[in-house]
């Protein structure tokens, strides 16, 4: 889940996102999931644009998901998968 979980303690950073990714792939999972991608937005439920709660990463949009589907599709002769 990208962002604050429902649980308040646990928090799924990009960099988390993208090393869970890079793991999938390296060891060839057959792919990566999220959960909420709704969440995957600078601004919802009238929320102040840009700010880090439950129900938004306060990052712009879909930067988890474009983050992920680069990841998934790196070429594995570039240096990294960064984003």
């Amino acid at each position: 889940m990208p962002g604050h979980h429902d649980a308040a303690n646990e928090y799924t950073s990009l960099e988390d996102a993208v090393n869970a990714t890079v793991y999938a792939k390296e060891f060839g999972l057959a792919g990566v999931m999220t959960w909420d991608i709704n969440r995957d937005t600078d601004a919802c439920k009238g929320y102040a644009p840009g700010e880090d709660n439950l129900y938004q990463t306060g990052m712009p949009d879909m930067t988890y998901l474009d983050c992920l589907s680069k990841c998934v599709n790196w070429d594995d002769d570039e240096d990294d998968c960064t984003c």
